[in-house]
């Protein structure tokens, strides 16, 4: 009887490694919740608050079980961000990594104006946060190995920060946009310009802009063209995902191109993968989540 409660004191007050539980048999982080919490450093939620710009984001970070440090992933929205795929985050965090998610300057309530640039800046300053070491969480974080998930615009801005950001250990990239396509086809079709002001206009949740404005932006600035960035990504790793039925970002204007561009490259740390699905894989959430969680623990958590 004493052998089993000293067992079972040194189970609760162990520290596991994410690595550890992820290879344990039969453990699916996908399907299954931990069988083995750490007490001590048990898998939590916390609410922060990213400066970018002398305005203030609001956002979560969801710490995974074990003292770490752990590889960590910014998990980046769409625009305006209505589809956040936080049960990616939640199966990313049980695969052993922290996730953190915000919302864009001028988006969803936090503080600012919305726009291309901003974003992309917001995206800089959120890996900056994860970087400080005043960061209350920071222990936890290793700062070797952050990476960017992003969907769509987010796609774009993982792609692009990527880029700007030698040190971000892996990318991966769902129904990505390419702004430098868009602005190229509003310039040289006034029909599409107008039908993606009036769509880029249905702003829901996003302060101090209009359809009209965020198409000049894009019109400014033709330099935001994601096939040009191939160079500057390679050869970290990189997950590059489309889908087969995306109506909202068409394969053949978006996800095409870029698989061409960067499979030019001899990039083997390049994956890309085309599935069965729309623009939010809205059938196939399960499939979409093996493939990144199985691809994040191979190319994004290695020492």
């Amino acid at each position: 009887m004493i052998l089993i409660r000293t067992l079972i004191v040194a189970l609760a007050c162990a520290t596991f490694s994410p690595s550890a539980l992820a290879a344990e048999p039969g453990f699916d982080p996908v399907t299954e919740d931990v069988v083995v919490v750490d007490r001590q450093f048990p898998p939590t939620s916390i609410e922060v608050a990213i400066a970018s710009d002398e305005a203030t984001m609001h956002g979560l970070l969801y710490l995974t079980h074990g003292k770490g440090p752990h590889p960590t992933l910014v998990l980046l929205h769409g625009f305006p961000g209505y589809e956040l795929n936080l049960d990616l985050a939640q199966a990313l965090r049980r695969a052993g990594f922290n996730i953190l998610t915000f919302h864009y300057r001028g988006s969803w309530g936090s503080e600012g104006i919305f726009s291309i640039l901003n974003a992309r800046d917001d995206v800089a300053a959120a890996v900056r946060f994860l970087r400080d070491p005043r960061n209350p969480s920071a222990a936890r974080i290793d700062t070797s190995r952050i990476g960017l998930v992003g969907h769509a615009l987010g796609g774009f801005l993982a792609l692009e920060a990527g880029a700007i950001d030698q040190d971000l250990s892996c990318i991966i990239a769902l129904a990505p946009a390419n702004m430098g396509v868009m602005a190229e086809a509003a310039r040289s079709d006034p029909e599409y310009r107008a039908a993606l002001e009036e769509e880029s206009g249905r702003l829901g949740p996003v302060n101090g802009v209009s359809g009209e404005i965020l198409v000049a932006e894009l019109l400014s600035h033709p330099e935001l063209n994601a096939i040009t960035l191939a160079p500057q990504l390679a050869p970290r790793p990189l997950l590059l995902v489309g889908a087969s039925s995306d109506t909202v970002l068409p394969n053949a204007v978006f996800h095409t191109p870029l698989t061409i561009a960067y499979q030019a490259l001899e990039w083997p740390a390049l994956r890309v993968v085309l599935m069965d699905g729309d623009h939010s894989f809205s059938w196939n959430r399960i499939a979409l989540t093996r493939k990144v969680t199985d691809w994040a623990q191979s190319s994004c958590a290695a020492e």
